[in-house]
């Protein structure tokens, strides 16, 4: 038997082991998810090998939890798909392909914008250049140039167009120096009294914002949109996507909710948990929430390729926790 055909067995058995699915003599699966399952890999392994070059084994391993959380009907249609975004599409329960149709997310009535993600960039960081925000202090942060460097940033221009109407970020408040909050607004436009980011003395967090670039009271495009602080902290910045004016061109965009289910060992002081996105899809957000439960903790997140939740467990017992990373990619119609 050939190397590719071989590691294509060991990725089948894998993901039938993991879905703890019986198998007969000749280790084929007897129960109808089992079957479905084995089919799916078989039937795409091949895409998977030489349009995307990903290892049979880690995409069959992270699909795991899709194939066992997927309902009946989602993995007969996805067994019948007829091509692999199909396929993926059935998996996570998405309708099938309708002319699409441009909403209205962002700005004018008359105006659409459609949002293009970016591999997550820094553009800003507070420690590195311009020293904290001070209390009641309002600053002016670059959102488009040829890099961010001189804040602290990256030495790229992070992918983004030189005209973008707003930018998507994950901003980070470090060591504040008491509660309050962050506020981002258009440059030139008085503040709104609404918060983007609330945080406590000490704390570390972060929260995804959408900066407006584009000044509709004008019409004006900025270079910079204005960040205010109640109290004196270090930020740091991180794009992850872009919203522009729609064009003919441009490919709508689809997101999904993706969870991950991790366990917290008991007494834990800080357990990371990684978050991915199914194949085609790039995260652009994530949600550590540790529910109602009084004994898990979260203390802290990022997103570089992968996102991170770092969960405490303050209790003598493992823990259960389900987090969700948010996926987008561009759909060509």
């Amino acid at each position: 038997m050939s190397r590719p055909m071989l590691s294509l067995v060991f990725a089948v058995l894998a993901v039938i082991s993991a879905l703890c699915v019986s198998v007969d003599a000749d280790a084929r699966p007897k129960t109808e998810r089992g079957v479905l399952t084995y089919n799916i890999v078989l039937k795409w392994s091949g895409v998977v090998q030489k349009r995307y070059r990903q290892d049979i084994r880690h995409w069959a391993a992270q699909m795991i939890p899709v194939f066992r959380k997927a309902p009946i009907a989602q993995l007969r249609a996805a067994a019948s798909a007829q091509s692999f975004e199909e396929m993926n599409d059935a998996l996570i329960g998405k309708p099938t392909k309708s002319p699409p149709v441009m909403s209205r997310v962002l700005g004018q009535i008359e105006k659409d914008y459609l949002f293009a993600p970016v591999p997550p960039c820094r553009i800003a960081d507070t420690r590195l250049a311009g020293g904290p925000i001070l209390a009641g202090e309002t600053r002016n942060i670059l959102g488009t140039a040829g890099d961010f460097a001189g804040q602290g940033g990256s030495a790229s221009n992070c992918g983004l167009p030189a005209d973008p109407a707003a930018l998507m970020m994950n901003v980070t408040v470090v060591d504040p120096l008491a509660p309050g909050y962050l506020t981002a607004f258009v440059t030139n436009q008085s503040r709104p009294l609404a918060s983007s980011l609330n945080y406590a003395t000490g704390q570390i967090i972060n929260n995804q914002m959408i900066a407006w670039m584009i000044n509709l009271q004008a019409p004006a495009r900025n270079t910079t949109f204005s960040l205010y602080s109640f109290s004196t902290t270090h930020v740091v910045i991180d794009v992850v996507g872009y919203f522009s004016e729609a064009k003919l061109t441009y490919a709508p965009i689809d997101c999904i909710g993706f969870p991950s289910n991790a366990s917290i060992p008991a007494n834990s002081a800080g357990t990371t948990v990684f978050l991915g996105c199914p194949l085609n899809y790039a995260i652009t957000s994530i949600a550590c929430n540790s529910g109602y439960n009084p004994d898990v903790d979260v203390i802290g997140s990022s997103i570089v390729s992968l996102g991170a939740c770092r969960i405490r467990n303050n209790s003598s017992t493992i823990q259960g926790v389900e987090l969700t990373a948010r996926c987008c990619r561009q759909i060509i119609y």
